[in-house]
């Protein structure tokens, strides 16, 4: 690892942020989740996130209308 000062784009960290808490969160609900991995690729510009985790749960609604009123 190597500590350097960076420039990077304000929106860009609160994804990074909001998918390392996910992770972390998800960690909560599955006890047997026992790594978190963040490939980063900087010739690519890609970031790739893994962890052994059961998943965030679905949970599928029925279609219905809405009805707003004014």
């Amino acid at each position: 690892m190597i500590q350097r000062e960076i420039i990077y784009t304000p929106g860009l960290w609160k994804i990074v942020d909001e998918i390392l808490i996910n992770d972390v969160r998800n960690k909560d609900r599955d006890p047997e989740m026992d790594t978190i991995q963040i490939d980063i690729d900087p010739i690519k510009n890609v970031i790739k996130f893994y962890y052994n985790g059961k998943g965030i749960p679905i949970v599928k609604h029925e279609n219905k209308r809405h009805t707003f009123l004014r």
